[in-house]
This record gives structure tokens, C-alpha cells and sequence, in this order.
């Protein structure tokens, strides 16, 4: 039998706000807890789900363990590695700097980052957002069988000893976890702070996420550490916490809870960390230099779903595997955080679509 502990639960009555009848959950909300039950179980990590409507949380929920070792459950307080999930805040950083004039989408990745190759020329702080930049992948740069961690100044010293491109600046889009790590040092360069501190002063603390961090092992400790695992064709499970690229901050190395996310969901809608102008660039599709679309704003996905403009991204590394689903129209956002390297047969992208789809059918 599932330990009680294992399971935390939230409950607030889908769009109308009415409390259930004869104490059963809101229409709805047992086909939400259908779809996450494969996380739940006596010996597996686990996941956070959160859905939020016109601002009201309407779903809470944690399955499994945020750590198998000293059994701790996951709870809205349970901080995840957000992986990709962490470009949004990048791209937030930069447009902060951009607003301030301290910073242009047309500098150039040369001005930005004094020393950088000839290349850098001719890419620009859009092309870095946006991904058009052609530059090398700096995973595929990392020699095989290093142990030590790359952070994001040894991204710049990989990409600026192998300058080749893909493809000429603005040409295409390629994702680009290089591109977001060099935005880290840009930020660092530009505003005399470190990229953890940045955030924590003009983004988190602002948005009163004052749990979340873009982590250094050798300053930060987290609370209420979610730890990643993999799970074996077999079942096995085992700790798989950190690759050699998780210390990588630009592109990944936030951690953040339910809770906090809760709070970053709302300040999306404000003004406090980003004009409407600027904030709108965020979520609009930027196009490749020749104006075709490419589905990618800056630092956030882009698609259309079942009607809806949906602005989203995932997040996956070694151990984790998230996802941030936002339909403003509806003012509906889908938070899945996940601490295992597995899908569970379906993917949290898939898994938010479907959830909204109750959701909606529901309201």
C-alpha cells in the first residue's frame, strides 16, 4: 500500500470556485489524478503538478518522493532543477538590461563579450534569444570521460576555441544551449553582477520567489531539494542527480518549487519585472532573419493548441524532466515537475495538453 506520506493534495473546485458535493473532488479533478498516478508508488521519485486559472490555483497535487533516500514526499515547497525551463528567466534578464539601455537586441555578441571571435561579429543578442546564432553546441565540445562540471565560462572558452557556425547568423533556427549559457555571461558582463545574483535581486526577489536560484554548488544550499533519478527498463531505480552540464546556469541551472512558480506565472502578467513592450516581445514569434516564423520567442516556446496561442517550454536533463504550459487567453498555466529521467509513457508536454484539455472541458 501507498504510504500516506508519499502524497500531498490541494483541492480547490474547478472555474465556478464551488466546493464538491458529499466530500468528492470537483468535477474534473479525478481525471487530472489519472493522468499522474505512474509517478506515484511506495519507491519512486516522483512529480508536482499545479494548475492555475484567472489567477487561482485550482490544482495541487505531488506523487512519489523528492527523495528516495530519506523519504522525503514531494510537496509544493519542493524545489526541481528546471533545466530548460530556466531560459525564460535568462531571456528575462537580458530584456530587463535591453529596457534599462544597457543593452541592444542588435549588439553584437563581439561588443557584448569582449574577445570573442571574429563570428561574434556578425551574431547578435537576437540571434542568441531567438536561436538563430549557428553557433557549435558546446555539449558536443566537452571531451569524453570529463567529470568535472562546465559552467558557463567554460562555455565560452569551448565556443571560442572551436568558432565554427551551422549556418550563418539569422540564417535558421537551431536550438541553442550555447547561446543561453554566453546570455548568462553577457548579463555578468553588462551588469557587474554575477548571473545568480542578477536574478536574485531583479527577478526572484521582485517576484517574491524567494526559494528559487540559479544554484552554485559552492555558494547556495537548497531546501527542499528535489533529487533526479533514472528509472531502468527492469524498474531499477537509481540517483542521477548531475551530468558534467548541469552546472551550466544560462541554460539550465534554475531551481524552483510550485510555489514559486505560482508567484513567477503571476509577475508574468505584471509590470514590475518588464514593461507590457518589452514583456510582449517575450511571447512573440520572432522568425529567422528572412521573417519566417520559427515557433520561438525569447526564451519560451511557441504553438498553437486546440485553438489557443500557447507560450511553454520544457525543461530536460539528467534526472528531470518539466514542463511550463501558459494559455493567456484563458488564463490558464500548467506547471509539471517531474525528478526522474523517465516519461512514464507520456511525455509532461503531452501530459499538459491533455490536462488542459480536462480542464477546458470542464469549465
Amino acid at each position: 500500500m501507498r504510504s500516506l506520506l508519499a502524497v500531498w493534495v490541494v483541492f480547490i473546485a474547478l472555474a465556478s470556485g464551488c466546493s464538491s458535493e458529499g466530500g468528492k473532488e470537483p468535477v474534473g479533478l479525478e481525471k487530472i489524478d489519472a493522468l499522474f498516478m505512474r509517478y506515484a508508488g511506495d519507491d519512486v521519485p516522483g512529480a508536482a503538478v499545479m494548475v492555475i486559472r484567472h489567477g487561482e490555483v485550482i490544482y495541487q497535487k505531488g506523487f512519489g518522493w523528492a527523495n528516495l533516500e530519506t523519504r522525503e514526499p514531494v510537496t509544493p515547497s519542493t524545489n526541481f532543477r528546471l533545466a530548460s525551463v530556466s531560459k525564460q528567466f535568462t531571456a528575462m534578464a537580458v530584456m530587463q538590461l535591453i529596457e534599462r539601455g544597457l543593452l541592444s537586441l542588435d549588439s553584437k555578441l563581439s561588443e557584448a563579450l569582449e574577445g570573442f571571435p571574429a563570428i561574434g561579429e556578425t551574431i547578435t543578442i537576437r540571434d542568441l534569444l531567438r536561436h538563430t546564432s549557428g553557433l557549435v553546441d558546446y555539449e558536443g565540445l566537452v571531451p569524453d570521460g570529463q567529470s568535472e562540471q562546465v559552467r558557463d565560462a567554460d562555455v565560452l572558452k569551448l565556443v571560442s576555441a572551436n568558432p565554427e557556425a551551422y549556418f550563418p547568423a539569422g540564417e535558421t533556427y537551431q536550438y541553442s544551449n550555447s547561446g543561453y549559457a554566453l546570455l548568462a555571461l553577457i548579463v555578468e558582463s553588462v551588469s557587474g553582477q554575477s548571473f545568480s545574483d542578477y536574478l536574485q535581486e531583479h527577478v526572484f526577489s521582485p517576484a517574491e520567489m524567494y526559494a528559487s536560484v540559479a544554484f552554485e554548488k559552492e555558494r547556495h544550499k537548497i531546501q527542499n531539494r528535489a533529487y533526479g533519478y533514472s528509472i531502468a527498463e527492469n524498474g531499477a531505480v537509481s540517483r542521477t542527480d548531475q551530468s558534467v552540464y548541469s552546472a551550466v546556469l544560462g541554460d539550465g541551472g534554475v531551481y524552483s518549487s510550485l510555489n514559486d512558480l505560482f508567484l513567477w506565472d503571476t509577475a508574468l502578467y505584471q509590470e514590475e519585472l518588464l514593461s507590457p513592450e518589452w514583456r510582449a516581445e517575450l511571447f512573440r514569434d520572432q522568425g529567422n532573419g528572412a521573417g519566417e516564423p520559427i515557433q520561438y520567442g525569447f526564451g519560451w516556446r511557441l504553438e498553437d493548441y486546440a485553438g489557443h496561442n500557447v507560450t511553454y517550454h520544457t525543461g530536460s536533463s539528467k534526472g528531470f524532466r518539466n514542463v511550463l504550459y501558459r494559455i493567456t487567453d484563458e488564463r490558464l498555466t500548467v506547471v509539471i515537475l517531474t525528478n526522474r529521467n523517465s516519461y512514464a509513457q507520456l511525455s509532461p508536454l503531452e501530459l499538459a495538453r491533455q490536462t488542459v484539455d480536462i480542464v477546458l472541458s470542464e469549465s
